[in-house]
């Protein structure tokens, strides 16, 4: 059974392509089996990109701790096996994260010992495994300080005391040390082998923390079927949206030509339309003069269901002044946007294109997770991408301080 699953941080993200009814070659077809040593019963879910680099979350039953899974993927991606399906969060045991390609894999985890956990079957994933052990001792280190900083997070939670804070900080910068260490080691792997998968994967871990221009450097510098992979397509997802850099697009195309040039057009928001639950166009110049909200969102993200009511407050709040709240669903199923308007009451102007983060206004507001809020001036011009939670004070200080603003 195929479900949609998100996990926030992410971002992300989550269901990006078109899906087609294209059969599944041989060469991109997949199959992992293996066993859960120590859980007889019960539901794992794996989450992968398939040769569409479309974002799939399957889920099977454990038959004596066994299980099988099988799709389709484009050259190598990122594998997520839940074993506790509980779990949200990407650094516990229980999720094992590995390079799946299209060839038949084998993992046998252990609960009472998931460091040795046995992994056969990929040639990426037994490279990534002798990558890591390479950096084994930093990424131990990391953990450890990271498990310490949790602790005494807890504890300041509690206990407001100023020597715990100094602790957490002073334990927080040797952690970020020890990651630029280890990310250092990761971009010059890169250099030195651009034809690998794991390079791709590499950058794709990394380049949230990276500037723009070395995202680009580095993937210019993949070989082309890197590139073409779902590791490489995550990459480029991510970096298409952030550069202003219309050279790279052009040579790195994410959807095609035509996009691109449609992309390349948009001047302001003003130039965007998108169609509301009815079918109609909705013209977003026909807001001219107005500051413009725009909460992007889906019916598949919790986050921003939870949203809603203080969002639906913020529409009521500024209903009667020169504020518009404009709502874009990165659904892709029209059933399910509706549906999802309806049973959460909410209000304000609904609009979507049904593609995803691969719609226009997705990518023109460099939306890469959701919820994303973002907000543009009476000319259309984006003045805000990273706009505070409808939740957060510091939204109606950023409204209010515009709307005080001579016109």
């Amino acid at each position: 059974m195929r479900i949609k699953y998100l996990l926030i941080f992410s971002v992300a993200i989550s269901l990006i392509n078109k899906a087609n009814s294209q059969s599944i070659d041989r060469e991109e077809k997949f199959v992992l089996n293996g066993e859960i040593i120590g859980k007889d019963t019960g539901t794992i879910i794996l989450w992968y990109f398939d040769k569409d680099n479309k974002g799939v979350a399957d889920t099977v039953k454990l038959n004596k701790g066994k299980f099988h899974f099988s799709g389709s993927v484009n050259r190598a991606c990122e594998g997520i096996l839940w074993t506790d399906i509980k779990n949200h969060m990407y650094d516990d045991p229980s999720m094992i994260r590995f390079l799946l390609e299209p060839t038949t894999m084998y993992i046998s985890y252990k609960t009472s010992d998931p460091s040795n956990s046995i992994f056969k079957g990929s040639v990426s994933q037994a490279e990534k495994l002798k990558w890591d052990k390479k950096k084994s001792n930093l990424i131990s280190a990391r953990a450890r300080i990271w498990a310490n900083v949790q602790s005494l997070d807890i504890l300041f939670k509690t206990n407001r005391d100023s020597l715990i804070e100094d602790q957490m900080n002073r334990l927080s910068l040797e952690g970020n040390s020890i990651s630029g260490k280890i990310r250092t080691m990761d971009m010059v792997y890169i250099k030195q082998h651009p034809d690998s998968y794991l390079s791709g994967y590499l950058l794709s871990i990394q380049k949230g923390r990276l500037s723009v221009d070395s995202i680009e450097m580095y993937f210019n510098m993949l070989a082309n079927e890197v590139k073409k992979s779902s590791v490489g397509h995550d990459v480029l997802l991510y970096v298409y949206r952030l550069t202003d850099d219309s050279d790279f697009r052009k040579a790195n195309l994410l959807v095609d030509k035509e996009f691109d040039q449609r992309l390349s057009k948009l001047k302001s928001v003003y130039d965007i339309s998108l169609e509301d639950t009815l079918g109609n166009t909705i013209q977003l110049s026909s807001l001219k003069a107005k500051y413009i909200v725009i909460d992007f969102w889906a019916s598949w993200c919790k986050p921003c269901i939870e949203n809603i009511p203080d969002l639906n407050k913020l529409i009521r709040h500024y209903e009667s002044d020169s504020v518009r709240f404009i709502s874009i669903s990165l659904d892709e199923d029209l059933d399910d946007w509706k549906k999802s308007i309806i049973k959460n009451n909410f209000s304000g102007i609904q609009l979507s294109d049904l593609k995803g983060f691969l719609s226009l206004a997705a990518i023109y507001c460099k939306v890469y997770w959701v919820p994303k809020y973002v907000v543009a001036d009476r000319n259309g011009h984006t003045i805000n991408y990273d706009t505070p939670q409808p939740s957060d004070p510091k939204l109606n200080i950023l409204l209010d301080n515009l709307l005080s603003q001579k016109f």
